[in-house]
Order: structure tokens, then sequence, then C-alpha cells
């Protein structure tokens, strides 16, 4: 078993927002999602998603909203945000390419988000 990491790493525009996604896409396990406020606003609202293959259709796998730290979130916990958190605790399967969409994150400032998965 191998872990795997991708960063994203967004700058926002004038308004705030930012919209990222990865250079490849994703297949494996998600273990751990780690949120870098970086020099973003407080009250930052971001939404970390996977563009599912083959179907196209997004997933969300994590939501912040008004995030002012830097946090980590682990697959198997039971943080209110973390959205793939099942009663069976199993990893959630990504299968697509990451993408992160940041708005509220304050006027050309930076942050970012770490994936690691499994095979």
């Amino acid at each position: 078993m191998a872990i795997h990491d991708m960063k994203l790493t967004i700058t926002t525009d004038g308004a705030g927002a930012a919209t990222v996604t990865g250079e490849d896409s994703v297949v494996g396990f998600l273990y751990l999602v780690v949120w870098v406020d970086g020099t973003l606003a407080d009250g930052v609202d971001a939404v970390l998603s996977q563009s599912s293959m083959p179907e196209g259709v997004d997933e969300t796998i994590l939501t912040l909203t008004n995030a002012n730290e830097d946090k980590s979130f682990y697959a198997l916990t039971s943080e209110t945000e973390a959205v793939w958190v099942t009663k069976n605790f199993t990893y959630p399967l990504l299968r697509g390419v990451p993408k992160l969409v940041v708005s509220s994150g304050g006027a050309t400032v930076a942050g970012a988000c770490h994936l690691y998965w499994f095979d």
C-alpha cells in the first residue's frame, strides 16, 4: 500500500473567489484532507469535490463554512464538516479529478488543500 498526495493551491481574485482543479485524476481511498487557511480572510467558504470518472458528476468531499484556521480532517473521524463519514467507517473512494472552490476568501489572497489517499 502506498500513500499519495496532491496539493491544490488557490489564489483568489478581487472578489474573493477562486477555483482550481487537480492536474491528474485520482484513484484510491481517501485518508486525510488538510486545509491550509494561508492568507485567506476569516470566514472563508470552501468546497472540495471530485469530478467522478467516467460519469463526470461532481461529488462533494468536504464543505467548509466560515473557516478561520488550518485544520486536518481524517476520513475515519466524526468531524461534522466531513461529509464522507458513514456508520460503517469505510474510507471514501476517490475516482476523479479533485476540485477546490473558494468564496468569501478576501481579495487576492492564497490558501491550499492537501489530499492524502492510499491504493
